[in-house]
């Protein structure tokens, strides 16, 4: 939503500068990185009206077949210079932001608490390419509060990797707290809302996440995302077919072998290849 509020903006800007923008997002393949995909081509480019470049992640060209990565992208080369921007008014964006403060509270407060088991589990994410680091007046380290993350990759990596996809965190208790008004707009501005969680409930391990929370309560938490956002779709959040199912087995695989303060790198990968996406 921020995001979108931020493409608005900017065409507000431009509108009264008289001057042409070109904005870009970067986004990766799950719904907690954008959601972008060739299987997720003409929902994203509805999603993100306005945007006129998508820097696309790695798995978007190594985890699909090549002949369905190379259809969506020309879908992009047609399709994104073709929409308009959606704009929103001051009203609008203060509830925006309104939402988001909402939104970030309960996600904070969990994330903090369960920092240093990320930090420990993700160091067995295998590194799969080199980067440059950031330093100097580009340089930046991701964190929250005073706690210290690793990059989205191997945080989504993780999580995913043992049955609790990070789309989860906060969403549910923040549903309950925003007010009707404020549903109808985060339904209205994110329009994929339903539809990205519910795909993300594919991968959850509820097994997995009681056992969590008897380690560290914050997972609890989580528990309780999952619940709301049951009631408020009316559905439950689970796997869909017997891949997902193997997939569910795998994460409980993982969580066993933690417990025996064994590596899960290979398993790591292979949850990532039935996702389609290492995080």
């Amino acid at each position: 939503m921020a995001a979108k509020a931020a493409i608005s903006q900017s065409y507000a800007f431009a509108a009264k500068k008289k001057i042409d923008i070109f904005p870009a997002i970067g986004v990766g393949s799950l719904s907690f990185r954008g959601a972008c995909n060739p299987h997720n081509t003409s929902e994203f480019i509805d999603e993100y009206k306005g945007v006129r470049t998508v820097y696309i992640q790695s798995a978007f060209r190594y985890d699909y077949p090549l002949a369905e990565s190379k259809t969506a992208i020309k879908i992009f080369n047609k399709k994104l210079k073709e929409q308009e921007p959606e704009m929103y008014n001051k009203e609008e964006i203060s509830s925006i932001e309104e939402i988001n403060k909402i939104s970030s509270r309960a996600y904070r407060q969990t994330v903090e608490r369960l920092a240093p088991f990320i930090n420990k589990t993700s160091q067995m994410v295998p590194r799969r390419r080199e980067r440059r680091q950031h330093i100097g007046l580009f340089g930046y380290s991701r964190a929250i509060g005073k706690k210290k993350l690793p990059r989205a990759i191997p945080f989504t990596a993780i999580l995913y990797s043992l049955g609790v996809p990070p789309e989860f965190i906060g969403a549910g208790r923040a549903i309950k707290k925003l007010k009707s008004g404020q549903v109808e707009l985060l339904q209205k501005i994110y329009k994929n809302f339903k539809r990205d969680l519910i795909y993300a409930g594919r991968f959850l391990n509820k097994g997995n996440l009681s056992e969590l929370a008897k380690i560290n309560k914050a997972w609890s938490g989580i528990t309780e995302d999952i619940k709301y956002l049951e009631e408020f779709f009316g559905c439950e959040l689970a796997p869909w077919s017997n891949e997902d199912m193997i997939y569910r087995n795998l994460t409980g695989n993982a969580l066993l072998m933690l417990k025996d303060k064994k590596d899960i790198s290979e398993l790591i990968v292979q949850t990532g290849k039935y996702r389609k996406s290492l995080g």
